[in-house]
């Protein structure tokens, strides 16, 4: 130690440190004391006109590296009874404030015996090293602090002083070699495995089988789409995908046409010669009929070969079991050419039996006859969207999101209506797909046919048991099942089906299947505007001035209200404003319903409605005298104000439109709703009701929220949409089109009903003819009369109800 320090200052301080320590019994506390001690003895130093550090000559200091030079990072381990624990580092104060409490041999009596284990840190060049004795012991603060046996070592790389460090971590493993044409090649692989097995929301294959079918068209994204469900035939073929193939498809159309007429006419003739041949063959002996039997199963021979597709597309779908009426004629067909057959090959005692040629081909002729119908269809809805309406098609299905078919028909008071409205589109997406002629009698063959075959094998039974030949056996079998099997129903209830198309095509409208038809029945209202009701045009408007502003002023502001809103008087104002462009921009337009209409016009407060609205506005209303006089006259009063001045008095007479009153009442009759958007005080339900023929209550208003969204949605375009209801836009179009879609549906319970009577009592009647006259009571001709009869009935009580829809 130096002589100016000899005066023994700095043992008494050490001492007061060591005594502070002692009565504190904490380390840490002696950290701001030794501070203040350094702090005191530089200023004594400054006083004294010393430059050297006062601590400099101290060889507690020269073998230890300063706090602020410190570099390295040490590892507490505590003995305890239970063995060794480490700890984090301390801070460096707490470290030194320990080591000088060792170098004076006075730890405190809370703290363990303590060891330092040091591990070295990359150090600058010029930077001292730490003091190392040659026996591996570390001197801190003049106190030997034995090492432990194993240094916990960190690698040399950039970090934050003071971090603890474990073998293992942050350890840099040499980079692996790789090629990278090969690493490249793996990484394809492995991105061809993802896609191959991707599936949408991880779906498990197991469960792939099981997803639901399509929804209905009131609760899919595209709606007005028929249904796809099992119940329906596939369409393999080329479809119509572009506006560019319609052409091509027209002339396939066509080609298909002429060749379903052809074979029409063949089928016919050779039904003609089966019946003159079993006529002839009834009159002959038993023992001349060979000949003309034979004649009449070559020509039944041919019949079938003419109708080979329609048999092959019954029995697929007999197959799949989804039979259908040309199921019914292929099993009838089967059943005649396996008894006539049998005849010449097992002739009986008296010679061959009646053969049922005949009833059979008439049954492959109502086949063939119901297809040549659908071919004339499809061209007819084909010209109308391809050709006639391409540039301005529209289509009828429900609202696309639930809360606008709630906030459209709120007032209609249900829960969740099922709504439909019209917009444009620009293709008809899977027309020839959506092209399924199935009808509900094709839906319930799937009952009539078991129902028919078992009271065939019934009659095939008691034939057996009577006459012990297996050809009556089979007689029996294919008379019973002529006569009650629906494969007339092919013809008979297609054909008011596609009357009803075609007066449908007429009006500018379609309906592309009777399934379409059958899902478009289940709506609850058709969303209208009242400007498709009304002809604005034949609309006579009058009015009676108030001077309060200048004429031109007061048809202005009428004007300019009346098509921002879109009021029928709009028509009428229309030839005196002709250009709608011109005229000044409302703001903060509001239909109040059931008032009229409320907004402001170049700065002024401008109302166009009923009294009520005059008065809820505080405006002083006219006399009520004045506005009965043109009441009581049948005509509708309209008051402008401006300004919450009262500046005219509009008389007006609305013109429904007649031309709608038919399919309105066609709704009405089917529990179809018209809801429709008035923004005019005058127009309200029973109006409505009596002006178009409706009952009280079939009309229901729309709350001005939900005219918002049918005019919002109603003026939307769509690339395409899934053909059904279509129409070229006008508002007869679109309501023909759902009335037709309504009246098909109908004309197909009819033809179901038919159906089903027909089987039934056909086979209750051959049952009582063979019990009263024998296994041959049931003859080729009876099955053709009752076949034919039944035919007409079914067919005519179709066209008259298509009559009473359409009115034609």
């Amino acid at each position: 130690m130096s002589e100016k320090w000899s005066n023994g200052s700095l043992d008494a301080l050490m001492s007061e440190l060591d005594r502070m320590v002692k009565e504190r019994g904490d380390a840490e506390k002696a950290r701001p004391s030794f501070e203040y001690a350094q702090d005191t003895l530089r200023e004594a130093d400054a006083v004294l006109g010393l430059d050297s550090d006062p601590l400099a000559d101290l060889s507690v200091w020269e073998q230890s590296p300063a706090p602020t030079a410190k570099k390295e990072e040490d590892v507490i381990v505590r003995e305890t009874r239970y063995g060794q624990e480490k700890f984090e580092t301390p801070e460096p104060e707490d470290l030194y404030s320990h080591t000088l409490l060792a170098d004076e041999g006075q730890l405190p009596s809370f703290m363990p015996e303590i060891r330092v284990e040091r591990r070295e840190e990359p150090q600058a060049e010029n930077q001292e090293d730490t003091a190392q004795k040659p026996d591996g012991k570390t001197k801190v603060f003049g106190a030997p602090v034995p090492q432990t046996k194993q240094s916990v070592q960190t690698p040399k790389q950039d970090g934050l002083d003071g971090q603890m460090a474990f073998p293992g971590y942050e350890e840099e493993a040499p980079a692996e070699k790789i090629d990278e044409k090969q690493a490249e090649q793996e990484l394809q692989e492995r991105r061809s495995h993802t896609i191959r097995d991707f599936k949408l929301l991880e779906i498990a294959e197991k469960y792939e089988q099981d997803l639901p079918p399509a929804q209905d068209i009131f609760d899919e994204p595209e709606p007005g789409a028929p249904k796809k469900t099992d119940e329906r035939a596939a369409y393999s073929g080329p479809d119509y995908t572009r506006l560019g193939e319609r052409k091509e498809v027209a002339r396939r159309l066509d080609k298909e046409r002429r060749a379903s007429l052809l074979q029409t006419g063949i089928l016919t003739a050779l039904e003609i010669v089966m019946v003159v041949l079993s006529i002839l063959a009834g009159r002959m002996e038993a023992g001349n009929r060979a000949v003309l039997y034979a004649l009449c199963l070559v020509a039944l021979s041919v019949s079938v070969a003419f109708s080979l597709n329609e048999i092959v597309t019954g029995l697929r779908e007999l197959i799949r079991w989804r039979p259908s009426c040309k199921s019914a004629a292929a099993l009838v067909s089967a059943a005649a050419l396996a008894q006539a057959m049998t005849a010449f090959i097992l002739p009986g005692s008296e010679g061959i039996p009646c053969t049922f040629c005949a009833a059979a081909g008439l049954a492959l002729w109502f086949g063939k006859t119901g297809k040549l119908l659908e071919s004339y269809s499809v061209m007819g809805n084909f010209k109308l969207c391809a050709y006639t309406a391409a540039d301005h098609l529209h289509t009828v299905h429900p609202f696309r999101e639930k809360k606008d078919s709630f906030e459209v028909g709120k007032n209609l008071k249900i829960g969740d209506p099922k709504i439909c409205y019209s917009d444009k589109t620009r293709f008809p997406s899977d027309f020839l797909r959506n092209s399924d002629y199935r009808t509900a009698a094709d839906r319930l063959c799937k009952y009539m046919i078991p129902a028919a075959l078992g009271a065939a094998l019934i009659a095939a039974l008691a034939g057996w048991i009577r006459t012990k030949t297996g050809l009556s056996a089979l007689t029996a079998f294919t008379g019973t099942l002529c006569v009650s099997m629906p494969a007339s129903a092919a013809f008979a209830a297609l054909l008011p089906i596609v009357l009803t198309m075609f007066h449908v095509n007429r009006c500018g409208g379609m309906v592309v299947s009777p399934e379409a038809a059958s899902m478009a029945a289940s709506m609850q209202a058709l969303a209208l505007d009242v400007l498709d009701l009304y002809k604005g045009k034949e609309c006579d408007l009058g009015f009676e001035d108030y001077h309060t502003i200048r004429r031109d002023e007061m048809l202005m502001y009428a004007a300019t209200m009346a098509f921002s809103a879109g009021s029928p008087i709009s028509g009428a104002l229309r030839e005196t404003f002709p250009d709608a462009e011109f005229l000044p921009e409302v703001k903060s337009l509001i239909y109040e319903e059931r008032l009229g209409l409320s907004g402001y016009v170049q700065g002024q407060s401008v109302l166009l409605g009923n009294r009520n609205l005059l008065i809820n506005h505080s405006v002083e209303a006219p006399p009520k005298s004045v506005e009965l006089r043109h009441l009581n006259a049948g005509k509708r009063v309209l008051f402008l104000a401006v300004g919450n001045k009262v500046a005219a008095m509009f008389i007006v007479s609305y013109k429904p439109d007649a031309r709608l009153k038919t399919p309105l009442k066609v709704l009405e009759n089917n529990g179809v709703h018209a809801l429709i958007y008035a923004p005019d005080s005058n127009l309200h339900e029973d109006y409505i009701a009596a002006g178009f023929g409706l009952t009280k209550g079939e009309a229901v208003l729309m709350s001005p929220a939900g005219g918002t969204i049918l005019r919002e949605r109603s003026a939307q375009e769509s690339e395409n949409a899934p053909a059904g209801l279509m129409h070229n836009g006008t508002p007869e179009a679109m309501l023909r089109t759902v009335a037709g879609a309504l009246t098909i549906h109908n004309i197909q319970h009819i033809g179901a009903f038919a159906a089903i009577v027909s089987c039934g009592i056909g086979w209750l009647i051959c049952f009582i003819l063979m019990l009263i006259q024998g296994i041959g009571a049931v003859s080729w001709s009876f099955a053709c009369l009752y076949t034919l009869i039944w035919t007409v009935i079914s067919a005519v009580l179709g066209i008259l109800q298509m009559v009473k829809s359409t009115g034609k």
